[in-house]
């Protein structure tokens, strides 16, 4: 017969140190496959200017779009 508790995840959380021995004794938890996971995505080297370009793009194809003025650059005296 199963112990109660085991019904209840709750009551698990409260006895962790029979879960873990209960892991250890399970032979179905021995005879899984275990597998490493690795991320699909790869780090870009700088995804905040791939999406300000992306932006740009997207509002210069805009019919609404009105273009910002830039600041002028103040030329350097040497």
């Amino acid at each position: 017969m199963r112990n109660p508790a085991a019904l209840n995840p709750f009551a698990l959380m409260l006895a962790p140190r029979q879960v873990k021995q209960a892991m250890r004794r399970s032979e179905s938890l021995r005879q899984l496959q275990q597998r490493a996971y690795h991320l699909m995505d790869k780090a870009r080297p700088n995804p905040d200017a791939e999406l300000a370009a992306y932006d740009a793009a997207l509002d210069a194809a805009s019919p609404w779009h009105v273009p910002v003025p830039q600041p002028a650059q103040e030329m350097e005296l040497r």
